[in-house]
């Protein structure tokens, strides 16, 4: 077996949060390697008293997150869902919708 670490990805910029750029706590939202290399795509999740369906990407090379505008029907904002990514696209199955 191979040894792994783990180390906690800091942001560089210390007005990323100010900016918006840096996604709001959540959880079981989902998570891809991106077609460009070195970077992770998320996707949706919840918070206490919603869901998500914003699509960001974290650069490992440069540690900074990246807010993507859409286009086409968006899915509904949901958590607990699965994703998976064939090329330059992402793929968003199931999950759970909040309700208001």
């Amino acid at each position: 077996t191979k040894a792994a670490t783990w180390e906690q990805l800091m942001q560089h910029s210390p007005h990323a949060a100010e900016e918006g750029s840096v996604p709001e706590g959540r959880w079981a939202h989902s998570a891809v390697t991106a077609h460009e290399p070195g970077q992770v795509v998320i996707f949706g999740g919840s918070a206490p008293g919603r869901c998500f369906n914003d699509v960001y990407s974290f650069s490992l090379k440069t540690r900074q997150w990246l807010v993507h505008e859409t286009t086409g029907d968006r899915p509904l904002p949901r958590s607990g869902h699965a994703v998976c990514r064939q090329g330059n696209h992402m793929f968003v199955f199931g999950g759970n919708t909040c309700r208001e």
